[in-house]
């Protein structure tokens, strides 16, 4: 249990650090967080299909797993695996002298210092923040993997099997769903950005307020019923959470690593929903007072 608690401790951190801290707009702290995420897992997915982890089959599916235990175990091995191939190249014992040994020394020393500073950053950053994101991608690949039916076609005269094509290529797909969503989230995000500053400067705030509390009636319908519809949201998702793990089928409860990754993103699901609850309430009330 002590990784479990460090992982939360990391992903507390990060949310404090990335989203909590800074004084820049929402949309700007998203906007590295996604940066984050999608620079990761593009790379990861495309080394996934260079055929470099062709002997690491393994240790790639438990880095892409939405059970965290195996999450943790399978970045953990492939940390020890790149230290690993770096003590190989550090080892002074030599069979033949290439040409290139009077500049072993400092390179290797170089490569190494990175190696352990992008290991920290990966620790402490991208590790617990992409577990998250493969959770999340692991709903719909799982219910399409769980599915009874499937969809077969016909190519060069042979048949195709989508369920057969997804299964093979999981950790390419999980990569890429998260990757191909975030960079596009993330330049939606910048260019309303730029545009919003284009018709308002940094005033858009006071602009948006001004404007509702010069419609004060119909701006307190439309945030009383989006006021609304977020408990609903809240309400259901509960219902749904709560009914799903009270008709869990036989043999899932000893899934225990996935058990958390579900719950984590329950409830950080839960906790987007009531910070906008909050958020919209407060704006209410300060247009009423204006």
């Amino acid at each position: 249990m002590i990784y479990v608690s460090l992982y939360f401790l990391l992903l507390a951190f990060n949310i404090w650090f990335f989203l909590i801290r800074p004084k820049e707009s929402l949309a700007d702290r998203i906007t590295i967080l996604l940066q984050v995420i999608a620079v990761y897992t593009f790379a990861f997915g495309v080394l996934a299909q260079t055929g470099i982890l062709r002997n690491f089959e393994v240790i790639a599916s438990d880095m892409t797993s939405s059970d965290l235990f195996r999450f943790l175990r399978g970045n953990f091995v492939a940390i020890s695996l790149l230290f690993s191939a770096e003590s190989i190249g550090l080892s002074p014992v030599k069979v033949s002298m290439p040409l290139t040994y009077s500049l072993e020394f400092i390179v290797l020393i170089l490569m190494s210092t990175v190696s352990v500073l992008f290991t920290l950053f990966y620790l402490i950053v991208v590790l617990p923040l992409s577990y998250i994101a493969y959770v999340i991608v692991s709903v719909p690949v799982n219910a399409m993997l769980s599915s009874a039916h499937d969809f077969t076609f016909s190519m060069n005269g042979s048949e195709i099997s989508i369920k057969n094509v997804v299964a093979q290529n999981i950790v390419t797909i999980k990569n890429l769903m998260i990757a191909v969503p975030t960079i596009f989230l993330s330049l939606t995000l910048k260019i309303s950005q730029l545009y919003r500053k284009s018709l308002y400067g940094n005033s858009q705030a006071q602009y948006m307020k001004d404007w509702f509390s010069s419609h004060t009636p119909t701006a307190n319908i439309l945030l009383l019923v989006v006021q609304a519809l977020l408990i609903l949201i809240m309400i259901v998702h509960t219902i749904i959470a709560i009914s799903s793990f009270s008709v869990m089928p036989a043999g899932v409860s000893g899934q225990t690593g996935e058990i958390i990754g579900v719950v984590l993103v329950n409830i950080l699901i839960l906790s987007i929903f009531m910070l906008l609850y909050l958020k919209v309430r407060s704006f209410r009330k300060s247009v009423k007072e204006k």
